[in-house]
């Protein structure tokens, strides 16, 4: 039974196009060189690519949906009234002025999507970090620059473990293994990998909201640098341990679209009846707390067939306070909490210019959530 009221919407108004630009890249340290990695490109055959892509796209969808950007609108706007700048020129006309922004952000981001890199994030908990920081996009919110603006890098041990689960369908079917066994491995695998696909694709929306709060602040222009005031975020996260480069508390503004668009923030339990390659059990945490588990099908509906979005997320079950999860040793591991981001950017902007760059077709991405494939990549340089 659900605990919220649900609302069906089919991801309406989304570009016919996919993702253009695509650059995916494994980040690893360079010994003796703190804080420099060595950009390694990510084969457009590789399960990593294929997978992460995928999940990328899901995550655009979401976004791209009527929730989604009634959400990214509503952000914007208690951001202008947070930062005073309701009369600027580029927010005077209010919402429909806001939505035309939104269309460019979104677009813009399938034109030429953002630096993506897979890298240790400190914690395997950790999915996925951004960093706006590059200095390529000269603040034109009518001509936003994604790949010039930032980077978004996910975390190398959880893709991993995505990555896992398709090799091994993989093997299964490439095998022909019809036992019981088999078969039951590979329904499994199969739930786990569509599972991941809504992890990341999750984990993609959150790190979209922090990078759009520069993009509405033109990279600084408003609200003291780029940071989230510290009234946009949920359970105080972002208020206790973030603050900008000038030493002001931040808010955090993925959390805060979490909250409205799935009804709670989003936290991926440790399944102690699984393995170590395990995705994890969906919670979204309320406002007191306390953390409702996700249904399997409300995933499923993220990833299945056309693809209808439901929000907020139905939930089953008796919550688990904050209390309970410590009594129990209920540990998170998979969280969209922010990573720390050490990484040499004007290095990785330099480097960017030299890695190879992919278009993919809407078809083929939409191939991959179901049933795991490698896609087929059109090198564009």
């Amino acid at each position: 039974m659900s605990l919220r009221p649900r609302q069906t919407q089919q991801p309406l108004g989304i570009p016919v196009y996919g993702l253009d630009g695509v650059s995916v890249s494994q980040a690893n340290p360079i010994a003796g060189r703190p804080g420099e990695r060595r950009l390694i490109p990510c084969p457009e055959n590789s399960w990593a690519f294929t997978n992460l892509v995928s999940a990328i796209n899901i995550g655009l969808e979401i976004l791209e949906s009527p929730p989604g950007r009634g959400v990214l609108g509503r952000l914007a706007s208690q951001l202008i009234e947070t930062w005073g700048v309701e009369n600027e020129p580029c927010f005077r006309y209010g919402t429909p002025q806001i939505q035309g922004h939104i269309d460019t952000f979104l677009s813009a981001i399938r034109r030429d999507l953002f630096m993506i890199t897979i890298e240790d994030l400190g914690s395997p908990s950790i999915l996925a970090g951004s960093n706006r920081e590059l200095g390529g996009w000269n603040g034109d919110l009518a001509s936003y620059l994604a790949k010039s603006h930032a980077a978004i890098s996910y975390n190398i041990r959880r893709v991993q473990d995505m990555c896992n689960a398709s090799a091994a369908i993989d093997r299964i079917d490439q095998a022909r293994n019809s036992s019981s066994a088999a078969r039951a491995e590979r329904k499994k695998m199969i739930l786990r990998h569509k599972h991941f696909q809504f992890m990341f694709a999750a984990a993609t929306v959150h790190e979209i909201c922090h990078i759009f709060v520069g993009y509405i602040s033109q990279d600084g222009r408003h609200g003291g640098g780029f940071g989230t005031p510290p009234s946009i975020t949920h359970l105080n996260y972002g208020r206790q341990q973030r603050r900008d480069a000038g030493g002001r508390i931040q808010g955090e503004s993925g959390r805060w679209v979490e909250n409205r668009l799935f009804g709670g923030t989003l936290e991926f339990y440790q399944n102690n009846n699984d393995d170590a390659g395990q995705v994890g059990i969906l919670h979204i945490l309320d406002a007191h707390d306390v953390a409702h588990r996700v249904t399997s099908q409300a995933i499923l509906n993220f990833i299945e067939g056309d693809r209808q979005f439901v929000f907020p997320l139905e939930t089953t079950g008796t919550g688990i306070t904050r209390r309970q999860r410590g009594q129990e040793g209920i540990r998170s591991i998979g969280s969209t909490e922010a990573a720390p981001y050490q990484a040499d950017y004007l290095f990785m902007r330099s480097r960017l210019e030299r890695m190879p760059l992919y278009n993919i077709s809407r078809q083929e991405l939409n191939s991959v959530p179901e049933r795991p494939r490698i896609i087929r990549a059109i090198r564009v340089r």
